[in-house]
């Protein structure tokens, strides 16, 4: 029995996050894949191409399951048993476009004969948030020093400031700040060592040009 997606759930959906969507091979077991969603009243689309193992397997079995999780707080997910309805030609990615646009803000790159939209009623829908926060441990050496290079460093940061932007965090400020402690420490440090060579010629002969290690003879 279908019914209409609920409004939690709609707004996973609606979000640029990825979707699990379980389909069943001639067999009958499962196979999993990762995708793009849209929606259109009351259904979810799923756009590919009709040589994918995925698309034959809807052909072949109706039936899917689809899970999603929110990209700022993956504990905060839904699950999603359904039945494709109707399949769609989308030569020239009517239905893809939309959905590349919520992902990539680009036109999807391909087109052709074989692109179809399989349209997925909803027959059960539930959204569930577990009492977790998503913060995993650094890994450190016996002293504590952090084994991530400063780059990765750089990257983490940037990734908690963006998830934080998209979930309003106050917590922004403080990450903000200790990116830019980390990369004026860099700075500083590069500036100190070129003041050095230019005043010590010889002390940078045979120093690697990306750090502090000697070039091999």
């Amino acid at each position: 029995m279908t019914i209409p997606i609920p409004h939690d759930v709609r707004q996973l959906l609606d979000a640029p996050s990825y979707v699990h969507l379980s389909t069943l091979r001639a067999d009958g077991s499962p196979r999993n894949w990762v995708v793009w969603v849209g929606l259109e009243d009351g259904h979810i689309l799923v756009c590919t191409s009709d040589a994918i193992w995925k698309a034959k397997d809807m052909h072949r079995h109706p039936r899917v399951a689809i899970s999603v999780t929110d990209m700022a707080n993956p504990y905060h997910m839904a699950t999603i048993q359904g039945r494709v309805v109707e399949v769609r030609p989308d030569e020239d990615c009517r239905y893809m476009d939309p959905i590349s646009f919520k992902y990539t803000n680009k036109p999807f790159p391909g087109r052709g004969p074989d692109r179809v939209c399989f349209v997925i009623a909803v027959e059960n829908a539930a959204r569930r948030t577990l009492a977790f926060v998503h913060d995993p441990p650094r890994r450190d050496t016996g002293s504590g020093a952090d084994l991530m290079s400063l780059p990765a460093r750089q990257e983490r940061v940037l990734g908690r400031i963006e998830h934080s932007l998209h979930a309003g965090d106050p917590r922004l400020r403080s990450m903000f700040a200790t990116f830019t402690k980390l990369t004026r420490g860099r700075r500083r440090r590069i500036s100190r060592r070129r003041l050095a060579d230019h005043r010590h010629p010889r002390r940078a002969q045979g120093r690697h040009p990306h750090g502090s290690r000697p070039v091999a003879a």
